[in-house]
């Protein structure tokens, strides 16, 4: 558990925001308008933002989920015939299995109304 506690950790640090600051403080913000006609510096719309957010998210909780099916399949190939460590990592495999699949009903659900929420308020 404290691998994943580090794991989650590390993926924090890494996403945080702070490399818009560093893109504009290198110029790279010209660059960007003058190459895509947009600056990093533009406001985003919230919808944009909230979907970032949820596909992140979920994309985070999928990782661990093939962490925990590639770790409970290494315990079970080195269980070396104990019962209980066997049981441990189908019991796992299975959560892992059912927790993906959750995963993935509810990326589809929060596409399907972040796309309708955007189909509805773009028209105002």
């Amino acid at each position: 558990m404290s691998f994943l506690l580090a794991l989650s950790v590390a993926w924090l640090v890494v996403t945080t925001n702070s490399a818009s600051a560093a893109v504009t403080q290198m110029g790279m913000d010209t660059v960007g308008s003058q190459a895509y006609g947009t600056t990093q510096s533009e406001t985003k719309d919230i919808r944009v933002i909230i979907i970032g957010i949820v596909n992140m998210i979920l994309g985070f909780l999928g990782i661990i989920m093939v962490v925990l099916l590639i770790f409970s399949g290494y315990q079970w190939m080195t269980a070396g015939g104990d019962e209980k460590i066997i049981d441990t990592a189908k019991k796992r495999i299975t959560n892992a299995v059912i927790g993906s699949l959750i995963i993935l009903a509810s990326w589809g659900i929060s596409s399907f109304i972040m796309t309708q929420i955007v189909n509805v308020t773009a028209n105002q």
